[in-house]
């Protein structure tokens, strides 16, 4: 018995490290982006300063939304490079990125911007935690609102690097999804 024994423990750690470069192979393959075919109900979000967003005035665009909270370590490290992503944005007509901070005060959301002298608007979006199916942070949707109803075409959960959030986008903007 012990020498039946002996070959099982090689075997199995084996098989754990072929799953795992298994799974890894799957993750680098998709780069972690799972696709979606969420229709978007209309929504309105509201910035730091009272302006609500109407997603009415996102029509013919591409979102970007990143939900994030201040509390998270991923969420934070994204932030200088989504600030770069949103500023690289500001003259593109196609795609916009919103980040809509959810489950913090927003008092504590202020102190945040203030400090970290954010150059983008935050907006309050708590309320569309649930609409969105967002159990995590930070979680990163690409909604495509060029046709009525708009649709969520791609999400990700955890830390992105925008080159990615660049290639999803450009995907998009190449291969427009099917009508229904």
């Amino acid at each position: 018995m012990a020498a039946v024994a002996r070959p099982r423990v090689r075997i199995v750690p084996t098989l754990l490290i072929a799953l795992v470069a298994g799974c890894l192979l799957v993750s680098a393959q998709d780069d972690g982006w799972e696709a979606a075919k969420r229709k978007v109900k209309h929504f309105s979000v509201e910035d730091l300063d009272g302006r609500v967003l109407s997603s009415r005035e996102l029509a013919g665009k591409i979102v970007v939304v990143d939900f994030w909270a201040t509390w998270c370590a991923p969420c934070l490290k994204e932030l200088p490079e989504l600030a770069d992503y949103h500023e690289r944005l500001r003259s593109n007509d196609k795609v916009v990125l919103l980040s809509f901070n959810a489950s913090d005060e927003r008092d504590e959301i202020l102190d945040f911007v203030r400090r970290e002298k954010a150059a983008f608007p935050v907006y309050v979006a708590d309320d569309l935690l649930d609409r969105f199916a967002v159990f995590a942070f930070p979680t990163k949707l690409i909604l495509d609102f060029r046709r009525e109803p708009a649709v969520e075409r791609y999400r990700r959960v955890g830390y992105t690097p925008v080159e990615s959030i660049e290639a999803k986008v450009r995907e998009v903007l190449d291969h427009p999804a099917a009508t229904d």
